[in-house]
């Protein structure tokens, strides 16, 4: 390992709420991999972000990535903490009228992915005895009705399986949890 200097993943990593992430990692003083499929937002962040920032190229989708990416983040030091960040809305529209493919490939990126994330990073760090796992969720997690059906009931399946892996890892050092973030309404933005 590149020395004990504590680690962070975030899936997802080059834009929106994952470059938040990273850059709030990179700033706290640790070394952050930025794991995305959006191959030029990723190196430009990392770019920014200096030396202990990396880039890896990961479709959170395909478990050979995932488990790369997770493998390639506890090389560079301590693997403290994964942010499995990755998703998208998905397929929209009224039920009756969703693809069956298109509703597979929304529940691959936004549950499947966080399961392999979740996975993978427990892989590392129960053997270790200690980190943290937090995962993105929605306020459509806890509450139908705020977003399309299958971002829905994949978030629900979110909380769900963080719910039950942390009763699973805990006794081994091991926190997981779920962050419900919304849509910022225009009355609430900054003037």
């Amino acid at each position: 390992m590149a020395g004990d200097m504590a680690t962070a993943l975030v899936t997802g990593g080059a834009r929106g709420i994952g470059a938040a992430i990273a850059r709030a990692m990179a700033a706290d003083g640790g070394r952050v991999v930025v794991a995305d499929v959006d191959d030029q937002a990723g190196t430009a962040l990392v770019a920014q972000l200096g030396a202990a920032a990396r880039y890896v190229h990961c479709d959170v989708t395909r478990e050979s990535d995932v488990a790369a990416a997770v493998d390639a983040a506890a090389a560079q030091g301590s693997l403290s903490a994964v942010f499995a960040n990755a998703g998208a809305v998905g397929v929209t529209g009224r039920i009756e009228d969703h693809a069956l493919e298109d509703y597979r490939r929304s529940m691959d990126l936004l549950l499947t992915s966080v399961f392999l994330t979740v996975k993978h990073a427990v892989r590392v760090m129960r053997p270790a005895g200690a980190g943290a796992i937090v995962c993105t969720g929605s306020v459509a997690s806890v509450r139908g009705g705020l977003g399309p059906h299958t971002y829905t009931a994949a978030k629900h399946g979110v909380k769900g399986l963080v719910e039950s892996v942390a009763v699973d890892i805990a006794r081994d050092g091991l926190t997981i949890n779920a962050v419900a973030p919304g849509v910022r309404s225009r009355r609430w933005r900054r003037a």
